[in-house]
């Protein structure tokens, strides 16, 4: 069973600068908005996992979850940058997780 990180900078050594398979998630209003925010996303480079209906309780609305191949440190400055794209596109940015080994 592997567990998973929620988005931070820091960790041992080279740990940080070691590419990782980052897992980002959006939570949009409309599946228009989520299917726009998935095509934009991947012209950036991330692998779209799904694009689906929420059933979490606090968003009503529609799932986008993708992965992208980068390093911790990367990804924690990527956050910044999603965010205001997800402002972009209607949708909230919920943040970054990796698995870890």
């Amino acid at each position: 069973m592997t567990s998973k990180k929620e988005g931070s900078a820091s960790g041992k050594g080279g740990e940080t600068e070691a590419q990782k398979s980052v897992e980002h998630s959006f939570f949009c209003e409309s599946m228009e908005d989520a299917q726009a925010l998935a095509e934009e996303l991947t012209v950036m480079g991330h692998k779209v996992l799904s694009v689906e209906k929420s059933d979490d309780e606090e968003h009503d609305g529609f799932l986008v979850e993708t992965l992208e191949s980068t390093t911790l440190s990367r990804a924690a400055i990527n956050a910044g940058n999603l965010q205001v794209l997800g402002e972009e596109f209607n949708a909230v940015y919920d943040g970054w997780c990796v698995a870890i080994d």
